[in-house]
C-alpha cells in the first residue's frame, strides 16, 4: 500500500506540486540509503529521486527477476517517506502500471540496481 499526499511549492512564481508517498523498502536497501546519507552526506530522498531520474533516462537497468519474484513475507521492511515532483511520481506510477508491479517493487528494484552498480561488494 502506498500513502500519497500532495503539497504546493512555489517555484519561480509558479506552483509545482510535490508528491509525498510512503514507500516500503527492504531493510537492506533502507540501510544502504542511510549509509549513503552518513558517509557521502547525500540525503536519502536525493538518492531516491536521482535513481528515479536515472531510471527514467534509461541509465538504470532493472533486474527482471527482482521485479517478477514475490517479496519474502518474512523480509523486514522499513517505511520511508519519499518526496518527488508530481511529474516523476506520475511517470513512476505509469511505469509500475505497465510493468504490472507495485510502485514499491519498482522503486526497490531500481534502488537495488543502483546499489549493486555503485557498491557491488555490499
Amino acid at each position: 500500500m502506498v500513502t500519497v499526499a500532495s503539497r504546493e511549492v512555489k517555484v519561480d512564481g509558479g506552483i509545482q506540486l510535490d508528491h509525498l508517498f510512503q514507500a516500503r523498502l527492504p531493510l537492506r536497501l533502507y540501510e544502504w540509503l542511510r549509509t549513503q546519507w552518513y558517509e557521502q552526506r547525500i540525503p536519502m530522498n536525493s538518492v531516491v529521486t536521482a535513481t528515479v531520474a536515472a531510471l527514467r533516462e534509461g541509465q538504470v537497468q532493472l533486474n527482471h527477476e527482482a521485479l517478477s519474484s514475490s517479496t519474502d513475507e518474512d523480509e523486514a521492511v522499513q517505511r520511508f517517506t519519499v518526496r518527488m515532483s508530481r511529474l516523476d511520481y506520475e511517470w513512476l506510477r505509469a511505469k509500475a502500471f505497465h510493468r504490472r508491479v507495485s510502485i514499491n517493487r519498482l522503486l526497490a528494484a531500481a534502488l537495488e540496481a543502483r546499489r549493486s552498480h555503485h557498491n557491488p561488494d555490499i
